[in-house]
């Protein structure tokens, strides 16, 4: 007690130490692939197991017509929205690890540092200028090719990964299956039906409604 210990040499873990500068970001791409197959086995295992049902409702303002709906008969397993948060979070991961290597890489503070998202093109242009102003001048060009806005020719698959990590990805996702098959009626001459360009999933009821 009292006596003090010999200071031992600094460890450094961070990025700079690897011989490849990327490889946090490449293992944290690796890893939301894996995610993402394994996201698609438990998807159809999902929809093999028959988890839903095919209902014709009498329409209460027309008769006359059959309201047709898949409704879910029981829930949708928890692995399914959690692997969408694990993909969907160490894809996004990525692209911030990558932007810390290049900015360590200058012998800059990254700390408060991430890839840029906007909602248009001046977003990342006043990123750069202020958050983002010890971001290389020669990396600037490269993040705008990515396009990672949404307005104008903005990449907006991109944008949207970003605006799902930002929200509570567990609850935004809908349990929706959508399965091809050729379905003949007999409608007689007077006959008509109607299918809905955007059917809409109603999660209190868990079910959609896709022919009239």
């Amino acid at each position: 007690v009292g006596k003090r210990l010999p200071k031992r040499p600094a460890q450094h873990v961070g990025l700079r130490s690897m011989s490849d500068p990327f490889e946090s970001s490449r293992r944290k791409l690796a890893r939301g692939k894996e995610h993402i197959l394994d996201l698609d086995r438990e998807i159809g295992a999902f929809l093999n197991e028959n988890h839903w049902s095919h209902t014709a409702d009498i329409n209460v303002d027309t008769p006359d017509y059959l309201l047709h709906k898949i409704r879910l008969v029981k829930p949708m397993r928890d692995a399914i929205p959690n692997l969408v948060g694990d993909a969907i979070s160490n894809l996004r991961a990525a692209l911030d690890h990558a932007m810390y290597a290049v900015i360590t890489a200058t012998g800059a503070n990254a700390r408060n540092v991430y890839f840029p998202f906007g909602k248009e093109l001046s977003d990342i242009n006043n990123y750069f200028n202020g958050r983002g102003k010890v971001i290389p001048q020669e990396i600037h060009p490269v993040v705008r090719g990515f396009k990672p806005y949404k307005t104008g020719d903005g990449n907006k698959l991109l944008w949207a990964l970003n605006e799902a990590r930002n929200m509570d990805t567990h609850a935004v996702v809908t349990p929706m299956g959508i399965h091809a098959a050729i379905v003949i009626y007999g409608l007689g001459s007077t006959g008509t039906f109607v299918m809905p360009d955007n059917p809409v999933w109603d999660r209190s009821i868990q079910e959609v409604q896709f022919l009239t």
